[in-house]
């Protein structure tokens, strides 16, 4: 078994992607006191010394905060990603059955649109959130902006993954943790969202059409993935390979969850 290497663990937790169940799988394996609470400078100004007094920080941080973590070059740096249609599905499921109509237009137009007109609502900086996230905007080559998103991270997991991201992070930074994380995950909690919708195939087809970027950077994140030897896990309830229904015959939708 590695000794690990001792270096302190960025998480950057992409929305929507599973980050909150590998936070508390991270947090549950190691030391208490050891990994900050959840960080999201975009809800509220954070200090420096709210990030640097702990070892490991898990957070939103994304391109426009990153230089928020002052050590974040020398720190083993972690992130993780969706199949691209799955995060906008948990997007809207969430806002549309967890949160209040009132937290802001997007919230509430997941509130009063069904998910057809809710994604032909907004535009591709929405529809490609996870790269608008990562590397700042969406701008060239999609398949150069998505390794460029990804190159700032030493370890690139997938939510379908999600169990063997967090394995081998730990092993990383604390490989005697890594069985407790998989069991941790494989029997708690996870931030899914209530309810389901159903995605039809003109709807897939859309998304399709306008998630390049996303697309790309799902590739991307594959691609590092499989040369990182990880094996997909079933124990984590996230549904990530979208169903869709026939157009034709008058098919009923099958459902997604998020």
């Amino acid at each position: 078994m590695s000794a690990g290497d001792g270096r302190r663990l960025v998480f950057d937790h992409v929305f929507k992607t599973g980050g909150l169940a590998a936070t508390a799988a991270i947090t549950a394996a190691l030391p208490p006191g050891s990994v900050s609470p959840h960080i999201h400078p975009g809800e509220r100004p954070v200090p420096d010394a709210e990030i640097t007094r702990w070892r490991h920080v898990c957070g939103h941080f994304g391109a426009r905060f990153r230089h928020l973590v002052p050590h974040f070059p020398t720190a083993l740096t972690a992130t993780m990603v969706r199949d691209p249609a799955a995060c906008v599905v948990s997007t809207y499921t969430y806002w549309r059955f967890n949160i209040p109509r009132d937290h802001g237009p997007h919230v509430a137009a997941a509130h009063d649109l069904d998910f057809a007109d809710f994604v032909r609502a907004f535009g591709p900086s929405f529809l490609n959130g996870q790269s608008n996230f990562l590397a700042g905007s969406l701008r060239g080559d999609p398949d150069h902006v998505a390794r460029e998103a990804l190159a700032p991270y030493a370890i690139v997991g997938v939510t379908a993954d999600l169990a063997g991201f967090v394995a081998r992070v730990l092993d990383r930074i604390a490989p005697e943790a890594a069985p407790r994380a998989r069991v941790l995950l494989a029997t708690g909690e996870t931030n899914a969202s209530r309810g389901a919708i159903a995605l039809t195939a003109d709807d897939s087809a859309y998304l399709a059409e306008r998630q390049a970027y996303d697309r790309a950077l799902y590739a991307e994140a594959l691609r590092r993935a499989a040369e990182a030897h990880s094996t997909v896990q079933t124990t984590v309830p996230f549904t990530d390979h979208v169903s869709v229904s026939s157009p034709a015959g008058g098919a009923t939708p099958k459902t997604l969850t998020a």
